[in-house]
This record gives C-alpha cells, sequence and structure tokens, in this order.
C-alpha cells in the first residue's frame, strides 16, 4: 500500500484535475446560458462563436486542492506555503478571477483592467505577498512595493497576452507550474510542490475542453489568474538569497509568455507609428494597448502549422527553458555559465527566427533618426564631452600600465598632472581638424582618416611629453604610447562610424529579417561600380517606407572581370552578362535594375530576357538634370 508520505502527492494533483475536468461542462452551459461567447473576427484565430470564463474551472480546481493539503489528515510535513498564505492568496486571487469574469462577460478599457490589476497587486503586498529580500539584502517598503507590483502585473499580462491559441496559456501555465515543483524539490521544499501539482492537475483538467478545437476558452479570468497565481507562489515560497532563485527561475518557467510580451512591447510602444496598419488600423498611432496579429502563435500559424501544432511547439520551447532553469539550479556557478551561454545563443536563434516584424520596425526608426542628423546645439556638447571623457579614461588606464602596482592616491595625482598633456593637446589637435563641425551620418572615409590622423597625432605628442617628463623607458614609452592612442583613437573613432555601422547591419539583417506581410520581389542589378553604392542607400530607405513589398537583390553582375567572385557591398558578383538568362531563371527573377550605362548589344539581350521570363527591367540614374 502506498505510503501516506507519499500518497498526497498524487491526490493533490487528482483532486484538482478531477474538480476542472467535471466543472468545465457545467461552466461551457452557463457561459452560454449568460451569453459569454467570444465572437469570431479579423482580430480571432478560431472560426466559430465559443464560449469563454472556464478559468473558474481551473480557479475551483487549485483551490480545492489547496484545501484538500490543508484539511485532510495527512502526516504533518513542513511548508511555507502554509494555511495562512493560502487564505490570503485566495482573497486577492477571488478578486482577481472576478475582475476578470467581468472583462469576459462585459468587456473591459485595457487601462481600466490595468488599474484593477495594480489594485489587486497592491492588495497582495498588504497582505504579505512580496519579496521582502533579494541576495540577502532588505528591500525597503517603497522598493519592495515597486518590485512587488511589476512582478505581478508581468506574469498576469505576460499570460493575458499568450492567451490567443486553444490551449496555449493553459498549456504554458502547466508547464511552468511544473518547472517551479521541479525547482522546489531541488530546494528540498517538497510541501511547496502541492500548490503547483494542484495546479497541473487543475490546467490538465481544463485542456481536455481546451486543446484544439476548443469548446470553451480560458478568458481573462483564466489567464489572469495564471499568471496571477505563478507570481504569487514564486514570491511565497522560492528562496530569495541569489538573483536566480529569485527571479531568474520563475521567469524561465514562463519563458515563453515572458518573450512573447517583451516582443508585444517593443513593437507597440517603443517603434511608435505604425506605418503599414500592423493592428488593422493604417495610419494609427502603434499604442501598447492595441492589439495585433503579430503573437508567437499567430506566426507560427501564418507558417501553416496547425493550432495544435503551434501549441505543441510553443510547449517544447517552454519546458526547454524549464528544463534549463533547473539544471542550472542543480549545478554549480562555473558550469552555469556554460549553460547560460548556451541559452542565450538559443535566445539570438530564437528572436532571429521569430522577431522579424520588430527587426524591421526597428530600422526603420533607427533609419529615420540617423537620416535626420542631431541638432546642433546637441551635437555641440555631446561630441566634446565624450571625447574628452574617452580620453580621460584612456589616460587613466595608461597611466595605471605605466607606473604598475601603485596606490590609489598616486594614481589619482599622477592622471591629474597628467591631464594637461593626455588630454589637452589631443583635444586641442582633434578640434582644430574641424571634427566637431562635421555631421558624422554624412561623412566621406577621408574625413574619417583626418579626424584618426588628427587623435592618433594629438595622443602621440601627450603622452610623449608625460613619457620624457618622468623619464620613462623607451619600451615603456613605446608600450604607453601603443596602449594611450589605441584606447583613444578606438572609442573616438567608433563613435564616429557607429551611425554607418548601424545603417549597414540593419541593411544586413533586413534583408534576412523581412516581415510575412511584406511581399518579397526578387531582383537582378547590372552593374556593381560607384553608382551601386548610392543605388543601395536609396533603395533600402525607400524599402524601409514601402510596407507592402521590399526587393530582396539575388544577383549581381558586372562585366569587370576583376569583380568576379567577389563581393561587393555584402553582394556576391557571379559574373557578367553572359549569366543574365541563368540567374534570371535560376533566382526567378521579377526584376533587372541597371546601375549603369550600357551599349545597345547588351540592352538587346537584357530586352530578349525580360520578354522571355516576364522580367521587368528598370534603370537607376544619379545625375545632374536639367534646370528648373
Amino acid at each position: 500500500m502506498l505510503n501516506q508520505q507519499y500518497l498526497k502527492y498524487l491526490v493533490i494533483p487528482v483532486i484538482g484535475f478531477a474538480v476542472a475536468y467535471f466543472l468545465t461542462p457545467v461552466i461551457i452551459l452557463m457561459a452560454k446560458r449568460i451569453g459569454m461567447i467570444d465572437m469570431p473576427n479579423a482580430r480571432r484565430m478560431h472560426k466559430t462563436p465559443t464560449p469563454r470564463g472556464g478559468g473558474l474551472a481551473i480557479f475551483a480546481g487549485l483551490h480545492l486542492a489547496c484545501a484538500a493539503i490543508f484539511f485532510l489528515p495527512w502526516y504533518s510535513f513542513e511548508i511555507k506555503l502554509d494555511f495562512s498564505w493560502w487564505i490570503k492568496f485566495l482573497s486577492v486571487s477571488s478578486i482577481v478571477v472576478a475582475i476578470g469574469f467581468i472583462d469576459d462577460k462585459y468587456g473591459m478599457k485595457a487601462w481600466v483592467k490595468l488599474l484593477l490589476q495594480t489594485v489587486t497587486a497592491l492588495l497582495a503586498f498588504y497582505m504579505g505577498i512580496r519579496f521582502n529580500t533579494i541576495t540577502y539584502v532588505h528591500l525597503s517598503v517603497y522598493l519592495d512595493c515597486i518590485l512587488t507590483v511589476i512582478w505581478f502585473l508581468a506574469f498576469m499580462n505576460a499570460f493575458n497576452l499568450i492567451d490567443g491559441l486553444d490551449g496555449l496559456a493553459c498549456g504554458l501555465g502547466a508547464i511552468a507550474a511544473a518547472g517551479m515543483a521541479g525547482f522546489f524539490l531541488l530546494q528540498r521544499q517538497p510541501g511547496d510542490t502541492l500548490v503547483m501539482l494542484g495546479m497541473i492537475g487543475a490546467c490538465l483538467g481544463f485542456l481536455r475542453y481546451n486543446f484544439a478545437p476548443a469548446r470553451i476558452f480560458l478568458g481573462d479570468s483564466g489567464s489572469m489568474f495564471l499568471g496571477f497565481t505563478l507570481a504569487a507562489v514564486s514570491l511565497g515560497a522560492s528562496a530569495k538569497n541569489t538573483i536566480l532563485t529569485a527571479v531568474g527561475i520563475p521567469l524561465l518557467a514562463a519563458g515563453v509568455p515572458f518573450f512573447d510580451t517583451l516582443l508585444a512591447v517593443w513593437r507597440r510602444l517603443i517603434i511608435g507609428d505604425n506605418h503599414s496598419g500592423i493592428n488593422g488600423q493604417n495610419g494609427s498611432r502603434f499604442k501598447v494597448f492595441d492589439v495585433d496579429l503579430y503573437h508567437l502563435h499567430h506566426r507560427l500559424a501564418r507558417s501553416g502549422a496547425s493550432h495544435s501544432r503551434v501549441a505543441l511547439i510553443l510547449y517544447a520551447l517552454n519546458a526547454g527553458l524549464v528544463v534549463l532553469g533547473l539544471i542550472g539550479t542543480a549545478i554549480n556557478s562555473q558550469t552555469m555559465v556554460l549553460y547560460l551561454l548556451t541559452f542565450f545563443a538559443i535566445s539570438l536563434a530564437v528572436v532571429g527566427h521569430l522577431a522579424r516584424v520588430e527587426l524591421w520596425y526597428s530600422a526603420a526608426a533607427i533609419m529615420q533618426g540617423i537620416r535626420r542628423p542631431a541638432r546642433k546645439e546637441i551635437a555641440v556638447v555631446l561630441y566634446p564631452l565624450l571625447d574628452v571623457l574617452f580620453l580621460s579614461v584612456a589616460a587613466m588606464l595608461t597611466i595605471r600600465l605605466m607606473w604598475g602596482d601603485i596606490g590609489l592616491g598616486m594614481l589619482k595625482t599622477k592622471w591629474v598632472d597628467g591631464m594637461p598633456y593626455m588630454v589637452g593637446i589631443p583635444f586641442i589637435v582633434i578640434m582644430f581638424s574641424r571634427t566637431y563641425r562635421r555631421v558624422w551620418s554624412r561623412v566621406r572615409l577621408s574625413e574619417l582618416g583626418l579626424l584618426s590622423m588628427s587623435a592618433f597625432l594629438g595622443c602621440l605628442i601627450g603622452v610623449s611629453i608625460i613619457c620624457l617628463l618622468e623619464n620613462i623607458t623607451r619600451r615603456n614609452m613605446i608600450m604607453a604610447g601603443f596602449t594611450f592612442c589605441s584606447l583613444s583613437l578606438i572609442p573616438i573613432v567608433g563613435l564616429r562610424i557607429l551611425p554607418r555601422m548601424i545603417q549597414d547591419m540593419f541593411y544586413m539583417l533586413s534583408s534576412y529579417y523581412t516581415p510575412d506581410t511584406i511581399r518579397k520581389v526578387p531582383v537582378l542589378v547590372y552593374g556593381a561600380g560607384d553608382n551601386y553604392m548610392l543605388f543601395l542607400r536609396q533603395a533600402f530607405t525607400e524599402d524601409l517606407k514601402n510596407m507592402t513589398e521590399r526587393r530582396i537583390i539575388k544577383a549581381l553582375l558586372d562585366d569587370d572581370t576583376n569583380l568576379h567572385g567577389r563581393f561587393v557591398h555584402g553582394h556576391l558578383v557571379i559574373g557578367g552578362i553572359n549569366l543574365l538568362e541563368e540567374a534570371v531563371k535560376e533566382k526567378e527573377i521579377k526584376e533587372i535594375i541597371l546601375t549603369l550605362n550600357i551599349p545597345e548589344e547588351s540592352k538587346a539581350l537584357i530586352a530578349k530576357v525580360a520578354q522571355k521570363y516576364g522580367v521587368k527591367v528598370l534603370r537607376w540614374r544619379a545625375e545632374l538634370v536639367t534646370e528648373l
């Protein structure tokens, strides 16, 4: 017979499962009777009217499971999520479900719902469900309150935003609960796993009716309750002695909802103007409370995957994050670094695949700022201040290298004494090169070269004077000169070329991460000379404004044999005009763009190939035109 010590770990999830399983059909009938139906529209993924408010079943299943934890005659066991915590949690979570139920039935403006969520978070804080300490540091009341409110709002809205596909939020909630349960076991808190086991059971019982094709939706009453529960449990039971346990594990457990929320906030708030009607309202302001069809599940569904397959993919992704977090908890800190690096690499791959819309709009926003130079007043103050800062830091590091292990007081004295030479002289030379009168997003390479030579000359003179005054050996003088010039030139010149680097980086990224809604037009460019660079700049700027189609350069031709097989501005020159037909056919080219003047025989060949394959031919020119 199963020992009672282990029996409760089976009974509790079964109670949660049974309550949710048998109560859900009743809620379906009730929702239909009172008209709490989610109707299909352009912003919804379901095709038939579906009842909502299923969160009531999970709420009942979890709390009846909790009642079984505390009222059934178990042998005594240790638990941080004790009876007192449960009563507080029951009180506040009831308010959360009530708010969600009202929203499910009557609808609620986003800012009103956010305000009510904040009130419930404050109430939870008042009742003692809070951080208190992080990494052994006792938080002040005000800071603790702010962090607690943000914590609850983040979890509630993460699950609220991800709840747009049959079974998705419910399944992710169960996986997150499993992750938290595993964490409690590793932390030798087996009693606290019972609450999470009750939540797992309730989610699975409801998932029977919620998985595709869904007979009922969670609604805001369910998605908000799932997020609130995970936030409350993580604050009530987690050991808060490290950042990993206090913040990292719960965030990894709910990793997919949080990732989706971060993308949504970035997409709606930071990027700004909605040029393409991404939320279905052309020309409107893209605000954080607006809705859109670019959540993770929407994107995967548009790729051709069924609703159930999309849910399973995101289940697997979130489960992987949970496993990563549990491994990190169980191993030592040195090995944890490897897992964090792995997680970072995986995150980059996921972002690169799923965040195409955000990358595209980010490029448009940043490029708009680069094309519009900073105000003259800002440039006059900002560049000199940053240059002085770079020179000062380089001077301190160089002095530290020159004099070895000297005390802080001596280091400060020598640094102050050397400032007129190592900072003043280079700054004066840079200033006389007229560097502060240039618009650095619109400069020629020769101007960057002049800046580099001026900065190098000034730094060399300054450090040489210091070395002579201090009787530094020739070897140390060479080392000091190399160190100071390198540490100064890299940030000073790098600051000026940063806008162009950002421009080139986003041009490269936009070639790969184009939103699915933008039609991609494969083009062949003939002519890789000077005009080609000007064409790329103009084409990139126009493409970022055009939110309906984008030209993708698939082939580059030029008759200069010295360029064949080499990259020009990031594109490979595959050959000359003799490869035109082959390239058009193989790359499925839709447009041929000419960036140079071509002889008549080449025109005839291009016209023949264009007519044969139905390709449009365009000529791009950068030239003087007739006067006005």
